[in-house]
């Protein structure tokens, strides 16, 4: 009897960590989230909820099964969905949790995440880095500055704008 209990609180396990994980990628992640595992995460708790799914559908003959008490079921379903998102949390880290690095510039340093370099001029006067898939994640980052040139009006207000969310 202590086995077919076990197999209910299994199931309740699985089906949690199919919903965090589900919960993460679809509530956490971006929606234009780019990565080579962007449909395993999915396909794997899909394949989760189906399994639970054919274990809950086919219960040994040879026993009588009794049901665990349905708070103790959605403990362990909870327990599931927090193990499901946390998996995620630390294996697909958002851009905001990127580890940074310092790259050195003529006459400056910006911490910047890692990434593939697209486009690398490094003049004092005028300068252009851009990187792609910026920390894993298919995003683009460009850094453009030059020297002795004053901002027009509208440059300034696209730097107060962009700097105002920081």
């Amino acid at each position: 009897m202590v086995r077919a209990m076990n197999r209910y609180i299994a199931i309740a396990a699985m089906y949690g960590i199919a919903f965090g994980a589900i919960t993460y990628r679809a509530g956490w992640l971006p929606f234009g989230w780019s990565s080579p595992w962007q449909f395993v995460l999915i396909g794997g708790a899909i394949g989760l909820a189906v399994s639970a799914t054919q274990i809950l559908r086919n219960p040994p003959v040879d026993r009588e099964i009794k049901r665990p008490a349905a708070p103790l079921l959605v403990g362990f379903g909870a327990v599931g969905a927090l193990l499901g998102f946390g998996a995620g949390w630390l294996a697909f880290p958002t851009l905001e949790r990127a580890r940074l690095e310092t790259r050195r510039f003529p006459g400056f340093t910006l911490a910047m995440p890692s990434g593939s370099v697209a486009e690398d001029v490094r003049d004092y006067a005028a300068g252009k880095l851009t990187l792609k898939h910026v920390a894993n994640s298919g995003t683009v980052l460009a850094v453009e500055w030059s020297a002795g040139t004053a901002m027009t009006d509208e440059e300034v207000g696209m730097v107060a704008h962009a700097m105002s969310g920081v």
